[in-house]
């Protein structure tokens, strides 16, 4: 059986992959309605998890390119 946490990952996971490749700049609503699932995880998130999230809607939102430097 799948838990919480290994679906959140997954969809984090795929999440990630939408904002390195900027291709929520062509399809925003797919990349807001992943993180509309990701909201129901809210309680088993790390706080990194919810900085990243709030960070990838801020960007989607704005319409901004996803470029994180080390």
């Amino acid at each position: 059986m799948v838990t919480a946490r290994e679906k959140l990952k997954s969809r984090i996971d795929k999440l990630e992959g939408i904002m390195q490749s900027n291709e929520y700049l062509n399809n925003p609503l797919e990349a807001m309605q992943l993180i509309n699932k990701l909201s129901n995880y809210w309680g088993v998130m790390t706080e990194e998890d919810r900085e990243f999230i709030q960070a990838a809607q801020m960007a989607i939102e704005d319409k901004l390119v996803w470029n994180l430097r080390p």
